[in-house]
């Protein structure tokens, strides 16, 4: 079986070692990959020219390689529904679909999704507006409060704040994650 990661960071590194420890996977290819992910080696390939966000590129490395089964391990991947377009095209793919991977995609959506069903999470508000959120944080107490932008933002999205002054600077830091940031809870 030759298998293909979409992704470049810690989490495809870790699936290409769990994966070349069977002895059912003859190839694992890794697309974008990093410098240390197919270090010492033998069955693991690292294609650092087709992006993980390629996903014509990403087609060709399944032709290429003859790809038994695509593992989408990249979140931005997974929010734009790769696996989904993988297996409308009848090709194997594993990771979650754009609709179930939205839970991690769309913070706003999960902490109600989760308070619906009566899920432990910290209290929360939501804020597409700034000066809105900037005014509660006014309202508050001085307090730790965390910060941070809905959508993915390659795991700098949380800002913890010590106090209001803090939390008024991150709400403000929220647009540098762009789409991302533009809803903010705390």
């Amino acid at each position: 079986m030759n298998i293909l990661i979409v992704g470049s960071g810690g989490r495809e590194h870790a699936l290409a070692t769990a994966y070349s420890k069977s002895k059912k996977i003859k190839k694992i290819i890794v697309a974008p990959g990093n410098g240390l992910i197919d270090y010492n080696a033998a069955r693991i390939k690292v294609e650092a020219d087709v992006a993980a966000s390629d996903f014509d590129g990403i087609l060709g490395l399944i032709k290429k390689y003859k790809i038994d089964l695509v593992d989408v391990a990249a979140d931005d991947q997974l929010a734009e529904g790769f696996v989904d377009k993988l297996q409308a095209l009848g090709i194997k793919a594993f990771g979650p679909v754009k609709k179930a991977a939205e839970i991690e995609w769309n913070k706003d959506w999960s902490r109600h999704f989760m308070a619906k069903y009566k899920l432990p999470v910290p209290s929360y508000r939501s804020f597409s507006d700034v000066k809105k959120a900037i005014a509660y944080v006014k309202s508050l107490k001085d307090q730790v409060l965390y910060i941070k932008a809905s959508g993915l933002a390659l795991g700098k999205g949380a800002i913890r704040a010590e106090n209001k002054k803090e939390a008024i600077t991150a709400i403000n830091s929220m647009k540098q994650f762009g789409k991302s940031g533009g809803n903010i809870f705390n």
